[in-house]
Formats: C-alpha cells, structure tokens, sequence
C-alpha cells in the first residue's frame, strides 16, 4: 500500500478542501494510504470531514519556516510518506524542495490558483519572488511532477519551460444532479421557495469581491423586490459586509448561512448563482452550480474552462447596474440560450479526476 500525503494552507470549506475529500471518496483506499499535513497546529473549520474518513491529519508545530520545514521532512521520514502533494502557492516550492531531501518516491507541486492574494507588495519583495519562482523553475521543478487545475493557475506557478499537466478539478457529478430537497430544508434555512434565489458560495475576501457582489444585488432588489441573495461564507471581511448590508436596508432580501456541506441541497434551492471574483483558478464552485442546473453570472476573471453551457460572463470593468439589468433580463427571459453541455461537464467528474491521478501516483 503506498502512502500519500496532501499538504494544503487550510481545511476549510474552500475549493480545493473539497477537491482533496471528493479525490479522498473516490480513490482506491485499499491500494493507498491518505493522510493531511496543515501548517498550523490550530483547528480548523472542517478537518473533522477528515476524520470521518479515517485519514490522519498531522499538523506543524514551529512558527520559523527554517523550522517548519525541517519538522515537515521528519514526518514524511518517520511516517514513511510514498507521494508528497502540495496544493499551496508560491511557498510549495520551499516544501517540494523539503519534500525533496527525503526519501519519499514523488513530489507533486498542484497550482489551484491564478492569484496569490498578496500583489500588493513592494517593489523589493516583487523582485525576489521573480527571483525566487526563476530559480525553483529551473532546479525545484525540474524534479517534482507539476499539475494545475486550469492553464490561468499552471501560468501562475510555472514557467513557460517547466512541463505542467492539466488535471480537471473533479466533483461528484451525480451528487448535484440528483440531490432532493423537502420543505423542511428549506425551512430549517429561511429560504423562501417563492422568491428569486441568488446562490452565492465563497470566503468573505478581496479575491471573492463581496462589496461589489452586495452593490450588484442591490440593484437587483431595486428592480424587484422578489430577489433573495442566499450568501454561504464566512472570512475576515464578514463585519463590514454586514454592516454594507445595513447602510443599504438588504437585512430582510439576504440569507446568511456559515459554512455547510449542504451545498448541494442549497444548489437545489437557488434560482441562479452569482460569482463576480476578482481571480479564480478555475472556479470548481461554478461547475458543481451547472451540475445542479443553475445558471451562472460570473465575473470575466473566471476561467472559460469552467463553463458547461450555463455560464454568463460578465466583464468587471462593466458597473453594478449594467450587472444587475443582464442578470435579471436573462433570469426572466425563458429564451435565454442556457443549455448543458453534458460531454464537458462529464470531463470534471471525478472518477475520471481520480483515475487519472492513480496513475501519476504509480
């Protein structure tokens, strides 16, 4: 039985969190052994959704990287780890090369994102990180097996010269398709059937662009009052969305929920599905929302990859009125052209995601 490890910034209820439990359900748990490594010894939001599934989840202890490093390479020596996976941004590279020095068969770098969050640093620290990504590039990378969910997040993490395979972010295609919903989910949420359902999902953060998301529904409930925002998140922007949703009198229009493994059920629920982010990596949220047959406003920022036939692409540079008057046009328009495309939506499932992946692992 070969050992995997998947390394990742958090376990939350974010993307790529699901990505590692939908490839942990489905891959051949006979055949490997999945364990965790988080970088932080705190508790997080969903790891307990790891021990459900009976995978060990070690956390690093250290606060200097020097440190955290070293202790990152006992574990994969003491725990005799087969397959290193590093799902992190710039700083996978310091734990490839960790990763590297010890005996574990492979090293995999998996570029989830197209944006890191932190551009805004200074001229300095701008310089060395090109300095920093040239360098891994060309000695790191030459040595690990490098994925990345779409070509937006393999440009991001690697050069035009390192060789990069394409793996589909996978979901459990069935399990938003067919989910059923009663009256009483709908009424231990608060969500009124017979409104007009905008589903969003997503970290209150810059990289989600909550305040313009706020401003768009606005607009929405000035040109009917029937819409209803249904809003899955939490983050570190949460008290001023909250209170922007005061300053603009939303409190009876806006549906609050912290983070849930219900999404499908939510899916279910919604009329459409709003994503106006400032960056994705490929926006697995979108595809899991056309799996359950909505309709998709996203933001021009969101990978084309991820649409299925459902998306409407709307560019940011465009005000939240123009926003607002497309989605509730096409929401109301019965001859909008949303149609499936069943063969693209099939390539995100994640049996094939999975199959695909055993065989990098052998």
């Amino acid at each position: 039985m070969k050992s995997i490890m998947f390394l990742c910034c958090n376990f939350t209820f974010g993307g790529v969190e699901q990505y590692i439990l939908n490839v942990i359900d489905n891959i051949d748990r006979s055949k490997y052994n999945i364990s965790v490594m988080l970088p932080g010894n705190m508790v997080y939001d969903n790891e307990n959704a790891l021990y459900t599934r009976n995978v060990s989840v070690y956390k690093l202890t250290e606060s200097k990287m020097r440190d955290k490093l070293r202790e990152f390479q006992n574990i994969i020596q003491s725990e005799k780890i087969n397959i290193v996976h590093i799902t992190l941004g710039y700083s996978a590279f310091a734990y490839a090369k960790a990763a590297l020095k010890t005996k574990a068969d492979k090293v995999i770098i998996h570029s989830h994102t197209s944006q890191s969050g932190n551009e805004n640093i200074n001229l300095i620290n701008k310089i060395a990180r090109k300095i920093y990504f040239l360098y891994a590039n060309r000695f790191i990378c030459n040595k690990t097996v490098n994925l990345a969910c779409s070509d937006l997040a393999a440009k991001y993490l690697f050069s035009k010269s390192t060789k990069v395979e394409i793996v589909w972010n996978g979901i459990d295609i069935d399990k938003f398709r067919n989910v059923q919903v009663y009256e009483n989910f709908y009424n231990k949420y608060g969500i009124d059937r017979n409104k007009i359902n905008i589903l969003t999902v997503g970290r209150f953060d810059p990289s989600k662009n909550p305040f313009f998301l706020m401003k768009v529904f606005n607009e929405l409930v000035n040109i009917n009052k029937n819409y209803n925002l249904v809003y899955v998140g939490s983050g570190p922007l949460k008290e001023d969305i909250y209170a922007l949703e005061e300053r603009l009198n939303l409190n009876k229009n806006i549906v609050h929920i912290p983070n849930t493994n219900e999404i499908p059920e939510l899916m279910k629920c919604s009329n459409a599905f709003l994503l106006p982010s400032l960056y994705e990596g490929l926006g697995i949220v979108v595809i899991e929302a056309q799996a359950s047959g909505l309709r998709c406003f996203c933001s021009d920022k969101v990978p084309s990859l991820a649409d299925c036939g459902n998306c409407r692409y709307i560019d940011l540079g465009e005000n939240e009125r123009v926003w607002a008057k497309i989605i509730d046009d096409e929401i109301n328009n019965p001859k909008a052209s949303f149609i499936t495309d069943r063969a693209k939506l099939n390539k995100y499932s994640i049996k094939s995601t999975v199959k695909r992946l055993e065989q990098i692992y052998e």
